[in-house]
């Protein structure tokens, strides 16, 4: 999210409504949510995950025997 405010603060500044060139171009709210979600995606993809065991097929959850 941080980082999506910063490029949204670069290609506009609210304050003063002054633009950075490449917002003629762009809006500042469409690359201030797509990068976030790239880095985001890249994260997952590079971040290693616990291997999650998953019942065989017809086991299923089991209730406890009260």
């Amino acid at each position: 999210m941080i980082l999506g405010q910063a490029i949204f603060f670069w290609l506009l500044d609210p304050l003063t409504f002054e633009s950075h060139h490449l917002f003629l171009f762009l809006t500042a709210s469409l690359p201030a949510a797509i990068v976030p979600a790239v880095v985001y995606t890249i994260w997952l993809k590079v971040w290693p995950r616990e291997q999650v065991s998953v019942p065989a097929r017809g086991e299923g959850l089991k209730r406890p025997n009260i």
